[in-house]
């Protein structure tokens, strides 16, 4: 197996950065508020793109409509 050079190194570390982070997003969507993901600062995330998201729902788009 070649030696890793360093900018090799750097992508392997960036890497499972995203993977952990994939993980406890996949963990957030399959458990909801039971995974040891949800904290009070995701909640708060939660709900500021709920609110960003609101005119692009079902209910949002009626209410503009009328």
């Amino acid at each position: 197996m070649p030696k890793l050079t360093e900018d090799d190194e750097r992508k392997l570390v960036l890497a499972r950065e995203l993977m952990d982070r994939y993980g406890a997003v996949f963990s957030l969507l399959a458990q909801g508020e039971n995974s040891p993901y949800m904290t009070e600062a995701v909640r708060q995330r939660l709900a500021e793109a709920e609110k960003k998201l609101a005119p692009y729902t079902i209910t949002g788009r009626a209410t503009q409509a009328e």
